[in-house]
């Protein structure tokens, strides 16, 4: 039944911790002195964390020592409106894409690692919508742009003239809360649902049954199990109402429910830094 979906429990009672790796104070060194510049997103690559911020710029630092490296400006399309909303960088460390603007177009630029030369800016998609997510495919040069209409595009980029071609995949029952892609699956989290995208066999599968109402995420993980295999499972993870995930196959079978109740209870996290 759908109803008991909420109720399985992970029969091997794990014991989760949430834990601090490191500080990211660092990344606060290039906008301390400034009053009006403010990060407003985050990504990060193979070698380098991206932030954007609301003066249509690209901070780049360097993934293990933090230090600034990079300062990318984006043409905003409207003076008002500064802002990156939306950012992420694709595998390869090459190419990057933001959204900077209410009117949700789409800039994806080519960073030429080690070099002070200018990247290339072109415009991926322009829509009425607003773009809510982003993310590359993790093999090729395509870019799925999710949008609060439920649409979600995909862009291929022909990396040697940098030329952006766009088309729509689907469109969903509600707003796209997050997206992300493992192997040759893309992963949607909608205000009601998460849905699975097989890009080899062209199909969409459901997760569970048991629909949900407001701004819950799903990612896609390699199984602990089969981690270290030459083909790993991939098990996703989709949040819940009541500090709950599901795990779940990209079958769309939810395997096991875990509860975060406790947990977080008994955790006392600080921030990443403050300002």
């Amino acid at each position: 039944m759908a109803g008991d979906e909420d109720q399985k429990q992970d029969d091997d009672e794990d014991i989760w911790i949430l834990v601090e790796l490191k500080s990211l104070e660092d990344l606060a060194t290039p906008i301390k002195l400034s009053k009006t510049i403010q990060f407003t997103t985050i990504d990060v690559s193979k070698s380098y964390i991206w932030c954007g911020s609301n003066r249509s710029s690209l901070y780049v630092f360097d993934r293990q020592t933090l230090k600034h490296v990079y300062l990318i400006t984006i043409s905003p399309v409207m003076p008002d409106v500064e802002a990156v909303t939306q950012l992420a960088v694709c595998h390869t460390d090459q190419l990057c894409a933001a959204v900077n603007c209410y009117r949700c177009q789409v800039f994806t630029s080519s960073i030429h690692s080690g070099t002070t030369k200018k990247p290339e800016v072109v415009e991926a998609l322009r829509t009425d919508t607003t773009v809510t997510q982003l993310v590359w495919h993790g093999s090729s040069a395509k870019l799925y742009i999710g949008d609060n209409a439920g649409s979600i595009h995909v862009c291929s980029i022909l990396t040697n003239k940098m030329i952006p071609r766009s088309s729509l995949l689907c469109r969903l029952d509600s707003c796209i809360v997050q997206l992300d892609f493992k192997d040759h699956i893309l992963l949607a989290a909608t205000l009601t649902k998460c849905t699975t995208y097989h890009t080899e066999r062209k199909t969409f599968t459901d997760i569970g049954k048991k629909a949900r109402n407001g701004y819950y995420g799903a990612v896609i993980l390699p199984s602990v199990e089969t981690e270290n295999s030459s083909a790993p499972e991939l098990v996703c993870y989709c949040s819940r109402p009541g500090l709950r995930l599901w795990r779940a196959d990209t079958h769309g079978k939810v395997l096991a429910t875990l509860n975060f109740k406790q947990t977080l209870a008994q955790s006392l996290l600080s921030p990443v830094f403050s300002r």
